[in-house]
């Protein structure tokens, strides 16, 4: 291949990644519990989707760790839904997501948990000129996650915010 191709390559990639985010949700996490309920992530999955970085190009991608949490993501129908069973399992799913060629396909990554299995990658990414950013409650971030994304959100619990905004 020759230096001019590898540069109309490069520019077709960056082109594709430009404008578009990865969502990466650990939904057991942002839920505060492993038992889910349809109504839970129903409540999640708009709060999520109202969310200042539910950019218009995004593609969103749900982990659990158990076949009943699994179930319950039967509504979430717009996103890829990973399951890995076992201790972190949502975690260890989500992250083979992340081995994917993440950085020539999306400009920005987010992250929803807080779980600091999530930090060297994400570095990673970082480092790699993606924008990244940690969604998590302050109780549940780990300090090695929160450094290493560009930008971290803290939020209120979300099975509480959910319950608000649904309500209004």
């Amino acid at each position: 291949m020759t230096t001019r191709q590898k540069s109309r390559n490069n520019e077709r990639l960056a082109t594709l990644a430009r404008g578009r985010t990865l969502h990466l949700v650990d939904i057991e996490n942002v839920c505060g519990t492993g038992v889910l309920t349809s109504e839970l992530v129903w409540g999640a999955r708009a709060l999520l989707h109202a969310s200042e970085f539910a950019s218009n190009v995004h593609h969103w991608v749900v982990g659990a760790s158990s076949s009943s949490s699994a179930l319950a993501l039967i509504g979430w129908q717009d996103a890829r839904r990973v399951v890995q069973h076992g201790k972190d399992g949502a975690d260890l799913a989500l992250l083979s997501v992340l081995d994917e060629q993440v950085t020539s396909r999306f400009s920005h990554v987010v992250v929803y948990s807080g779980d600091g299995i999530f930090a060297d990658p994400l570095a990673r990414i970082a480092a790699g000129g993606v924008d990244t950013t940690v969604v998590a409650r302050p109780e549940q971030l780990s300090a090695r996650l929160r450094l290493s994304a560009r930008h971290v959100v803290l939020l209120p619990s979300l099975v509480e915010a959910s319950a608000t905004t649904l309500a209004a």
